[in-house]
């Protein structure tokens, strides 16, 4: 790792990681049925914040938020995106997988 940004809370270090592409979130319903992408629709106060996204009655919602980041900030999140792959998020968030056994 060349180098790392994240927080320091509690005395450890946690790293941050941003991805190139967005996220796309779909409704979280039965498994085995096919699911449409839905928008999070963010209000113009939430642009450059750190929002916390759950599913609230099989959709997405912003549940929680920060205070805006500074622009300086999120041109260095940006700047040290990546394209790979993230084992723990994909880029797509909930859908069907049609899984035959």
């Amino acid at each position: 790792m060349e180098n790392a940004i994240g927080i320091v809370y509690d005395g450890q270090f946690y790293q941050l990681l941003l991805h190139k592409s967005p996220t796309v979130f779909k409704e979280n319903i039965r498994p085995m049925e096919a699911r449409l992408p839905l928008p999070l629709i963010f209000s113009d106060d939430q642009n450059g914040q750190i929002v916390n996204v759950a599913y609230v009655s099989n959709k997405p919602e912003v549940v929680g938020n920060t205070v805006a980041l500074s622009s300086e900030m999120l041109e260095i999140l940006h700047g040290n995106s990546t394209e790979e792959p993230c084992s723990f998020l994909p880029g797509t968030v909930g859908g069907a997988t049609n899984v035959r056994s």
